[in-house]
């Protein structure tokens, strides 16, 4: 089975997330700062705190992809789904669409 434990989320920046997702093998938060338009990200330690993402559109959904070792998002303002690797060296736009998107499901093969 699983060995859950529970994580306590701690870090002087969260007080900002709007949304927040778990990469649980690096040990890493990831949140939109819809104050700053960022993707943030910190080991659950505390440690390791930095902007991952830079945006000009607030974001409405974050997902990891655990296996491709990217970060996605939403953006509801101009209707766009991205994604930026982990380092946040190399970000795309996955796909544009016709109505705001407010939610992701990732679905790894």
């Amino acid at each position: 089975g699983v060995n859950a434990q529970p994580l306590r989320l701690s870090h002087q920046r969260l007080h900002n997330a709007v949304k927040i997702a778990i990469y649980y093998k690096h040990q890493s938060i990831f949140w939109l700062d819809n104050d700053r338009s960022s993707i943030e990200t910190v080991h659950v330690n505390g440690t390791g705190y930095r902007t991952v993402y830079q945006s000009t559109y607030q974001a409405t959904d974050i997902k990891v992809d655990w296996l491709g070792s990217n970060v996605y998002w939403s953006e509801a303002d101009s209707k766009n789904v991205k994604c930026v690797s982990l380092s946040g060296e190399f970000d795309k736009l996955v796909a544009t669409t016709r109505s705001a998107p407010m939610f992701l499901l990732l679905d790894p093969p």
